[in-house]
């Protein structure tokens, strides 16, 4: 949605002009990677504004949640994205695939992938909540306790608020922004319980691990029933009623405190109150350079007791651990293999593999554009500016910044207001603000009972056992907080946006002399091969004959006379000389006899053979 003048906010235009539209889509146009203007809603409706196209009707992309994906722990294949479901990202493709192929084909594609980067520190603190003793189903809760398991007793020594991670917008460090956080948010939570000072810092404490301190009543109807949540940095469970401005004044009333020493206690909560702004980077005058959303991350609950947490005894105690949290979303291009059947249909369409696309060397990495907001006299979008990967011609365009690198972290958006209810007309460009408020709204309030009204299902696991189960174990591993984030986040791009790519070429048979832009597929085919492991058996037996034979025609040339010899015990062992010659004894001398010559003179016996075998002559000389 463009916006004629920098400054303008009335008779600004959907459309977008044509050379801003021509250099985002000058890369994607030879290759199967979206762009921006490819990544839409899902779901929208027609809206009217008097600020835009003189009041005339245009598309608005709303929100509408389609199918809760996070059960399916694997790659899933939906209309226009590839959702990766066991460690979070989505990527952007309208769906082809070779055609009139019986036993089907696989081949690779290169896609836009978006992928939140999330980092979670644990806070060493945690909350301890209790169920009334007549499970009130208004207030399930009684008032919590916070409970020191090293946050306060084991702080890092020094003082938080000193040198600041200054992340840049090209690589913001989530990692770092996140272990500062969470060392301001205990540091100032010590100072709120007169633990410290901001003169003493954070060193020798010395305080006594599990202690228990008082928390206000908020708490209790912030947790609600056992499931995880999220909330902004700041002390949210402290219920703290200050404000801080967009240009980090801090405020009780109408009184702007000066320095530490002005209230210090009201100092402390009101620094708390600002910790989600020094996280973020923000700035309140340029709100799209906020590229970093921050938050408490609270994990799955546990009964101290031990006993199973699927149990809710009236008056039994549960434990929440506590994590800071730091996030941006990050873009790259990623190689997708695909495998398909011989069946025409999507579901016959599944993901073999998914790697970050490999370059050569730094010159080959992509060219991102950003549109540059501070520019004078550019044309900049009303409500977050368009990025994407374009042509090298293109480079050092006024207007616009560029960088060359393997991804690209997304920029914030000009409002902190919700994209999908909020009564400002967004457009239809999903891929410039979805990515980062969807971040927003899992670091905050996507699993609270706020998430119902955002038309967002039950993601903290109230009403899905398989949710419940697959958070608690994420809760307790390494690095599982980071998944479980991100996780929801790729559900909810799941249902809010649609990838258009239709491009032609997107996935062709390269034959005969087709242009350089189809793909290479690998047709299957039936083939009949012999596996020659199964061989082995045959060929021992082979051999083993081999040698046989060989020493055979080794002994018959070594003796001479071994033929004669095995012949004559042949015929001195074959039943019908031994008969005839126990009936009549003169024919053993017939035993030397070849074969023809015997069967000639003594084969004229006919023997009949009893049980006893005992030989009756029947019919011959029956004299000796």
């Amino acid at each position: 949605m463009e916006d004629p003048s920098s400054n303008a906010t009335r008779g600004a235009t959907t459309r977008i002009p044509q050379n801003i539209t021509s250099m985002f889509t000058s890369f994607t146009k030879s290759s199967t990677v979206a762009s921006i203007l490819d990544i839409q809603y899902r779901s929208w409706l027609p809206i009217a504004s008097t600020n835009f196209d003189d009041g005339r009707p245009y598309l608005k992309g709303q929100f509408r949640h389609i199918d809760l994906l996070i059960p399916q722990n694997g790659v899933i294949l939906r209309e226009g994205i590839i959702a990766d479901m066991k460690s979070g990202g989505i990527g952007y493709r309208n769906h082809t695939a070779p055609s009139g192929l019986i036993h089907g084909a696989e081949w690779e594609e290169d896609i836009l992938w978006l992928e939140p980067d999330i980092s979670c520190v644990k806070s060493n603190l945690s909350l301890e909540l209790s169920l009334s003793g007549n499970l009130d189903m208004i207030r399930p809760l009684r008032p919590a306790e916070l409970v020191d398991d090293g946050g306060f007793a084991n702080m890092q020594s020094g003082n938080p608020l000193e040198d600041w991670p200054n992340s840049t917008y090209s690589l913001p460090d989530v990692r770092l922004l996140a272990e500062r956080s969470t060392w301001l948010n205990n540091f100032l939570s010590a100072v709120v319980y007169n633990l410290t000072s901001f003169r003493q810092g954070s060193s020798n404490l010395h305080l006594p691990l599990g202690r228990h301190y008082p928390v206000r009543g908020g708490v209790s109807q912030f947790m609600e029933r056992a499931s995880v949540q999220t909330s902004l940095l700041g002390q949210a469970w402290l219920d703290i009623p200050f404000s801080v401005g967009d240009d980090g004044n801090l405020t009780i009333g109408n009184h702007t405190l000066g320095s530490t020493t002005d209230h210090p206690y009201e100092y402390a909560l009101a620094l708390a109150k600002d910790i989600d702004r020094r996280c973020s980077m923000a700035d309140g005058r340029f709100p799209f350079k906020k590229f970093v959303h921050c938050g408490i991350f609270y994990g799955a609950q546990s009964r101290i007791d031990g006993k199973s947490y699927r149990i809710r005894d009236p008056g039994s105690k549960w434990k929440v651990p506590m994590h800071g949290c730091a996030g941006a979303v990050k873009a790259r291009v990623k190689t997708v293999s695909f495998v398909r059947n011989g069946t025409e249909s999507l579901p016959s369409v599944v993901v073999r593999s998914i790697k970050d696309k490999d370059y050569n060397d730094p010159p080959n990495y992509p060219l991102w554009a950003i549109e540059d907001w501070l520019y004078p006299g550019s044309e900049g979008a009303a409500i977050a500016p368009l990025w994407g990967i374009v042509d090298n011609i293109y480079e050092n365009t006024p207007g616009f910044n560029f960088t060359r690198a393997r991804s690209f972290y997304l920029p914030g958006v000009s409002t902190t207001s919700d994209w999908y209810v909020d009564p400002l007309p967004f457009d239809i460009l999903a891929g410039t603000v979805v990515p980062f408020e969807a971040l927003r709204q899992v670091m905050t309030t996507a699993f609270s009972s706020l998430g119902s009204y955002y038309s967002f299902p039950q993601y903290s696991g109230i009403d899905n056992a398989v949710l419940e189960d697959k958070w608690r174990v994420l809760s307790e591993q390494p690095g599982g907080p980071e998944i479980l984030l991100r996780l929801v986040w790729t559900d909810i791009m799941a249902s809010a946006t649609v990838g258009t790519n239709l491009r032609e070429h997107s996935t062709q048979l390269l034959s005969g002399s087709s242009a350089k832009t189809l793909r290479k597929a690998t047709v299957f085919a039936h083939k009949i091969t012999y596996d020659f492991r199964y061989a082995i058996p045959a060929a021992l037996l082979l051999f083993s004959w081999v040698l046989l034979i060989i020493a055979a025609f080794s002994l018959t040339i070594i003796d001479k006379h071994l033929l004669n010899h095995l012949r004559e015990l042949l015929n001195g062992t074959s039943l019908g000389r031994v008969a005839v010659g126990r009936i009549n004894p003169r024919t053993g001398l017939s035993q030397p006899l070849s074969t023809r010559t015997w069967l000639h003179e003594q084969g004229h016996f006919q023997l009949r053979l009893r049980k006893d075998l005992v030989l009756d002559r029947t019919l011959g000389d029956a004299e000796d």
